[in-house]
């Protein structure tokens, strides 16, 4: 045969049978072979462009403002950990759009993929949007217009994807750091509220200024469920120690309502709602607050993290859904998010 020369391969001794010389390959077979098949793709994918291309734009501004955020405002050094995480949700997203459109359009249902994907790209520009807008708001904590955008924009897009603002409820009402309680916020406990009513509910039982030990043991699951959520005099013990070192300074400083979604838990609630095996809310030392929206609760966490408090753990549940945050007499001050 002529005009073709087939790849040589020497034979040798030992363990590697054969050696390819790679000088003889075509490459320019290779390429053009790349090459259709990318464009075999761009070219199928041509009805999600825009879907991809906005997911790459919010994506691009998530990152930037998350990184001039923590740089700025949080002090913190640049997490390349972080940055690869973020690269990695976004080729998740990513694949999750052309996947939906893949299946739809080899199961001759292409309008319904592509409404189905219009819909999870507003979910994917919601959530990037509500993380770009809690950045901004930390790096202008006072600044009205973010405030503002980041309730708009929820109104919005709520209205837009009529199921996200049931699963943005059910979200907010999750609680615990360390587990999901279903009714995050029991009556009198939670709802920012004035502190003056919550004593007289309580009938003047208030151990510290704004909190009481009564109320950091309100669950609706245990009460529901029929769960005896009574602290032992350690726990009691810890509950005090938690509202005046930490819980009633950080409402002092803020100035104004903190909620309690979950604070004590027995061990029998713990297990019922998920916790973790050593959840620190079974020895009276953590709770989960919250102040209303994630942009607050941010501006909460910066304020607990750079206001000189002294804590255990803090850590950023779910894009500041709420916060998880702790007091023990062997403080770490150790800050996460998750």
């Amino acid at each position: 045969m002529t005009g073709c020369r087939p790849f040589p391969l020497r034979a040798v001794r030992g363990d590697r049978l054969f050696h390819f010389n790679y000088r003889y390959m075509n490459w320019d077979i290779i390429k053009t072979a790349v090459a259709a098949f990318f464009g075999a793709c761009i070219a199928t994918l041509q009805p999600v462009h825009n879907a991809m291309l906005l997911l790459l734009i919010f994506a691009a501004c998530d990152i930037l403002f998350g990184i001039l955020a923590g740089l700025i405002a949080a002090r913190e050094r640049f997490s390349f950990k972080k940055f690869i995480l973020a690269a990695g949700y976004l080729l998740v997203y990513l694949g999750i759009v052309v996947m939906v459109y893949a299946v739809g359009k080899y199961q001759d249902d292409t309008q319904e993929a592509l409404y189905v994907v219009k819909v999870i790209t507003y979910v994917f520009i919601y959530f990037y949007s509500s993380n770009i807008l809690k950045n901004l708001h930390l790096l202008m904590p006072d600044n009205p217009v973010i405030r503002f955008l980041d309730y708009f924009i929820g109104l919005q897009f709520t209205r837009k994807v009529a199921w996200l603002e049931e699963f943005l409820k059910k979200e907010q009402q999750g609680a615990g750091a360390d587990g999901t309680e279903d009714d995050a916020v029991p009556e009198g406990v939670g709802a920012p509220s004035d502190e003056a009513d919550r004593r007289e509910e309580r009938g003047g039982c208030v151990m510290g200024k704004y909190f009481t030990v009564e109320e950091l043991c309100v669950s609706a699951v245990a009460r529901s469920r029929g769960i005896d959520n009574t602290p032992p005099p350690q726990a009691v013990a810890a509950l005090h120690d938690l509202i005046g070192h930490l819980l009633d300074p950080l409402r002092e400083a803020w100035g104004g309502p903190v909620a309690v979604n979950s604070g004590y838990r027995s061990p029998a609630l713990n297990a019922a709602v998920g916790g973790a095996p050593r959840s620190r809310h079974m020895y009276g030392e953590a709770a989960d607050i919250t102040v209303g929206s994630p942009s607050a609760n941010a501006a909460l966490f910066a304020l607990l993290e750079s206001g000189g408090f002294d804590f255990d753990q803090l850590i950023d549940e779910r894009g500041y859904a709420w916060l998880h945050v702790s007091w023990c007499r062997t403080n770490r001050r150790q800050v996460l998010h998750l």
